[in-house]
């Protein structure tokens, strides 16, 4: 097919939504948004969420609008992915849309597009942050009149998102030095850009500022590194801490899949490099090596993003929106390199490879939800049987849930998977308890006090009930679980 239509983009996202819709989980941060029937995206400075929740929830309390919610989200990244096919790699053949499927294929990404909520803002977010690069000409009025409100829309969806904006900059700045424009202009593009997102930050901390009461957690996590003698080292740091999650992604089978990868990305800049040295004046070789560089450092600094940047990071898998755009470059970079376009169909082995990861990924989370469900019911039993629904004040977790085999298999297989996966009841995490809210058991957490007194306690009590995966305690009207 030599003509891909953005229609044929949008079809091929929603066919691999179909995993995560027959999921039908409620994750995370679904969990109490679905108990209370509230938004909460407010104290996150996330007003465009917000907004378009409120919008189409026709105004009231939070609708829940699964499956269309998170077919919307898979559409909203093909028409991202057409915009990236169509005007930086200029290419609408089925060979664009394999270059630039792992922008929905990402098993990173899966940490966002899981979320029957968050996905639709989230998508929302990072459809912003590459529509600049939507129009044919960067025009003064798209660069600093359209690119800063985007950026603004981008940041206001979900932050972390808007650093597909960067990566897509870092593209831009490479195919420019390609066709020997001059490395002034090519820079001073990229510097208009850069002044696009500042000023779409500006706007956004100054909405943020009148519009948005941030609570302690996320005041602490929206402070960005300090600008002193030890910001360099501290960024470093962060930078080192943020690829231990990509370590452990490429460990196994996919590892050497990206390898692979890398090799043909490096082997294509040396093709690229060698034919300016030999066809071209020594001022083009220069403006080859420098946009090979350049380009290649940026998108790879976009992986972690603007974690790089925060004062106390979180490496979170949700966070790495520039994860798969990082691949669409590189299989950019092996496009602009190869002339017989027919060798570039192995791309495909990629994302299909990722595929495969989010398939073990969304089964896994299957297993563990229905490990959850049966988990509640026992612990449900063993409070009306043993203590009463109404005879006790509060519980404690004490230890943390095991997970299924099926489960251990994927996270022993796939290291990373276990930030997505995810466990629920442990102590300090409030998810655990709207798991069992949904499962019609309300109740509260112990303060950390009375955690503390319980769980130094219950050694020298016996347990009211044992299940082959807990022990349970009452202990002066306080329940702890202590999972084995």
């Amino acid at each position: 097919m030599n003509n891909i239509k953005l229609s044929h983009f949008i079809l091929v996202s929603v066919f691999l939504s179909i995993p995560v819709v027959l999921l039908n989980t409620y994750y995370a941060d679904d969990l109490y948004r679905s108990a209370l029937a509230t938004y909460g995206w407010e104290s996150d400075g996330r007003l465009f969420s917000l907004a378009l929740y409120y919008i189409i929830s026709v105004g009231g309390s939070l609708s829940d609008l699964y499956p269309f919610s998170q077919m919307a989200a898979y559409a909203l990244l093909g028409i991202t992915a057409y915009i990236v096919s169509s005007r930086m790699i200029e290419d609408k053949s089925i060979i664009g849309l394999i270059i630039t499927l792992p922008i929905i294929t990402s098993p990173l990404l899966l940490g966002n597009l899981l979320y029957r909520f968050d996905a639709l803002t989230m998508m929302s977010g990072v459809l912003c942050a590459t529509a600049p690069f939507a129009f044919r000409v960067a025009s003064k009025r798209v660069l600093f009149i359209y690119s800063p409100i985007l950026l603004l829309s981008s940041l206001s969806f979900y932050q972390a998102s808007s650093i597909a904006f960067v990566s897509l900059s870092a593209m831009e700045f490479f195919k420019s030095t390609m066709k020997d424009e001059s490395l002034s202009k090519s820079f001073l593009r990229l510097s208009y850009r850069a002044s696009a997102l500042f000023g779409g930050f500006i706007g956004f901390k100054v909405i943020n500022s009148i519009f948005v009461v941030k609570n302690d957690y996320t005041e602490q996590l929206s402070k960005l590194v300090s600008l002193d003698k030890n910001a360099p080292e501290k960024i470093i740091d962060t930078f080192i801490k943020s690829m231990d999650l990509i370590y452990m992604f490429s460990k196994g089978g996919i590892g050497k899949i990206i390898f692979i990868f890398l090799i043909a990305v490096t082997i294509s800049c040396l093709i690229i490099i060698f034919r300016k040295a030999t066809h071209s004046a020594m001022g083009s070789l220069t403006r080859t090596l420098v946009g090979v560089i350049v380009s290649l450092i940026i998108s790879f600094l976009c992986i972690p993003g603007f974690i790089l940047l925060a004062n106390t990071p979180v490496f979170y898998p949700r966070l790495y929106i520039g994860f798969g755009f990082f691949f669409v470059f590189g299989g950019y970079v092996v496009h602009y390199a190869i002339k017989n376009k027919r060798c570039l169909y192995i791309l495909i082995v990629l994302p299909l490879a990722f595929t495969s990861i989010n398939l073990s990924t969304i089964n896994a989370i299957r297993n563990q939800d229905h490990n959850n469900f049966v988990f509640s019911l026992d612990l449900k039993n063993d409070i009306y049987n043993k203590v009463g629904l109404n005879d006790f004040d509060d519980i404690t977790f004490y230890g943390e849930i095991k997970h299924p085999e099926s489960v251990s298999h994927v996270i022993e297989k796939y290291p990373f998977t276990k930030w997505i996966i995810g466990n629920y009841f442990h102590w300090s995490y409030d998810i655990g308890r709207w798991v069992l809210r949904q499962n019609d058991l309300t109740l509260n957490y112990s303060s950390p006090e009375v955690a503390s007194n319980v769980i130094e306690r219950h050694k020298a009590e016996s347990p009211i009930a044992v299940r082959q995966g807990y022990d349970l305690y009452l202990i002066d009207r306080h329940i702890l679980v202590a999972f084995k």
